[in-house]
């Protein structure tokens, strides 16, 4: 809800690029002023700048402030007030926010200020960012690392795709056409999808079918496309995912919306099992060897309403049954509490992992007498892994949601662009 030290300086900064600029009172120590008083920042010799770092722009967000639009500053002082330093990051919904030593605060609205060194007060100074310049690439090329990084990791950037781009260069074509034409680097893989990914990315509260709608034509449908989509992916619980979560979710679950198995089947094939299946599907087009998995387990810290979803396998593959990297304020050690089964999987997996790397084939891992099939146009199968199976892996074919999951990747390109 509330923006970030720099995400918000695209909308504010003209008013205080406009605002009177003094000359620095020494060299180590630049100062402006601005509408309610003046602040003194840090001159950078290697860039021949001048920082201002974490001027507020609005009123702290505290209190019965909290949850409220950004409130206009109200009061004014006469000391020049230090901002040498970036102000703490607004306390943000995604596990990195936590994860990764960020220091974060609700008293976070605030703007960062950088300009050239000895710029004449009253100057006015360009602030779209790149935006507007000639080479655009080129002037990211000047800018600092910290203040990139800021950008980038802010609310201005969560709108934007960041899938490949066709640039002509290195990419030619959108993927699904680079891939049917063969336009693609001919080496062995090894690929697969968690049985339910889609609960890690399907929007919460979808209750009614019109919503169900609404959310499918958002990515590009049109309505008689969206129709079709919402017959193939019918609202019978019984047969969306996850599997794990019997009926709908109700009681504290019933924020995740009526029709919660039914949107998480949709988005997660869209988003993962269609493109793992196209690459597996030409890749055996062209006599490429390839193989395929289909993960169905679910660890320690993941929830029946989410079964086995995006990463889960991860642990598995690298046999990390120390759960390094897990053991914070957002994850859990997956294996923590769990039976034997889980570890032998582990140990299974990353042998196979290992085998097909080192030698072309996860036949050879030594821990298994389940053979992984190659993946072939005329036989597709999966490798699924289930501790709940006496061999812990057996072999099904690819044929899962097979109409809607074809429906998808026919029009993966011309509807949605992907």
């Amino acid at each position: 809800m509330y923006l970030s030290n720099l995400s918000y300086v695209l909308g504010c900064l003209p008013l205080l690029a406009t605002a009177a600029l003094s000359k620095r009172q020494n060299s180590t120590a630049p100062t402006v002023q601005v509408l309610n008083g003046s602040y003194y920042g840090v001159h950078s010799q290697e860039y021949s700048q001048d920082y201002f770092l974490g001027i507020p722009f609005a009123r702290p967000p505290v209190g019965d402030l909290r949850f409220r639009p950004p409130q206009s500053l109200n009061t004014t002082f006469n000391d020049t007030r230090n901002a040498t330093e970036y102000s703490p990051a607004c306390i943000g919904y995604g596990s990195d926010t936590w994860v990764l030593g960020n220091y974060i605060s609700e008293d976070c609205l605030t703007v960062n200020v950088i300009r050239p060194e000895g710029v004449a007060p009253g100057t006015n100074l360009p602030v779209a960012g790149c935006s507007n310049a000639t080479d655009t690439l080129a002037c990211l090329r000047t800018i600092p690392t910290d203040t990139l990084s800021s950008i980038l990791n802010s609310t201005v950037t969560t709108g934007f795709p960041w899938g490949p781009q066709v640039d002509n260069d290195f990419l030619l074509a959108p993927f699904p056409a680079s891939l049917q034409a063969g336009n693609f680097v001919r080496v062995p893989i090894l690929t697969g999808r968690n049985h339910d990914e889609g609960t890690d990315f399907a929007p919460k509260g979808i209750n009614t079918t019109d919503q169900f709608l609404a959310n499918v034509r958002s990515q590009g449908p049109d309505n008689a496309t969206a129709v079709t989509i919402a017959a193939l992916y019918p609202d019978i619980p019984a047969i969306g995912i996850p599997a794990t979560l019997d009926g709908r979710p109700t009681g504290p679950l019933a924020s995740y919306g009526v029709q919660w198995k039914r949107i998480s089947s949709y988005i997660g094939d869209l988003r993962q099992h269609v493109p793992r299946r196209i690459v597996n599907q030409v890749w055996s087009k062209y006599n490429v060897t390839n193989y395929s998995y289909h993960f169905n387990v679910i660890p320690n810290g993941a929830g029946a309403w989410l079964g086995s979803g995006h990463f889960r396998e991860v642990a598995f593959v690298f046999d990390n049954t120390d759960g390094l990297g897990y053991k914070n304020v957002v994850a859990v050690n997956p294996f923590e509490g769990k039976g034997e089964e889980f570890f032998l999987l582990a140990r299974l997996m990353s042998r196979m992992w290992v085998s097909f790397i080192t030698g072309g084939s996860p036949n050879d891992s030594g821990v298994s007498c389940v053979n992984w099939p190659e993946y072939t146009l005329e036989n597709p199968r999966n490798m699924v892994f289930d501790v709940n199976v006496t061999k812990l892996a057996y072999v099904e074919p690819d044929t899962y949601r097979a109409e809607g999951i074809q429906y998808l990747a026919d029009r993966f390109a011309d509807v949605y662009n992907r």
